[in-house]
């Protein structure tokens, strides 16, 4: 199991994709705290019943816990109180990953942005969404066109496109143009 743990907008965006088991196998697989966990309640997915509409899916990380793609961590008592420390800054979720990333020296795969900031004052390793899926692509030799697939569903199903200043932005938009 990877040493990278991630927070809750992040699953969300690699389940947005269509393609979490394949992007989390890719990777390695990851770590969620039980606040992550909570808290990646659902996508928007295409409602089959109304053809051109969408409706909420809830996430079942069931199967990747399963499959060993994903781990749910217990916070040490010492990781909770830095949780707690930064919970006065960010969400339970963000809070909680970023104190395990810190205590463990994992890396944070966030894409929100005071929890990068956070994260980098903090001297954590911080990965977003489009390094996560630049890296399955580039190790799996993945066709541009499911790619593409995945990203345009990440910004349909999760509603999320990089920032200009995202590592990957330009090759994200090179792929979504």
């Amino acid at each position: 199991m990877s040493e990278r743990i991630v927070d809750a907008c992040t699953l969300i965006n690699l389940y947005g994709s269509n393609r979490p088991l394949d992007i989390l196998k890719s990777v390695g697989g990851m770590q969620v705290t039980p606040q992550v966990r909570r808290e990646s309640l659902g996508i928007r997915a295409k409602d089959p019943n109304k053809p051109g509409e969408l409706r909420h899916e809830k996430i079942d990380l069931a199967e990747a816990i399963d499959q060993g793609l994903l781990a749910v961590c217990e916070l040490s008592s010492e990781e909770f109180e830095l949780m707690v420390a930064f919970a006065c800054d960010l969400d339970d979720g963000e809070a909680s990953s970023l104190a395990v990333a810190k205590s463990r020296r994992w890396k944070l795969a966030t894409d929100d942005k005071k929890a990068r900031r956070i994260a980098n004052e903090n001297g954590v390793t911080v990965v977003s969404t489009s390094e996560l899926l630049y890296l399955w692509a580039e190790k799996e030799g993945v066709a541009d066109v499911k790619v593409t697939a995945a990203l345009a569903a990440i910004s349909r199903f999760a509603r999320f496109s990089p920032p200009g200043d995202d590592p990957m932005s330009e090759w994200w938009n090179c792929h979504c143009s």
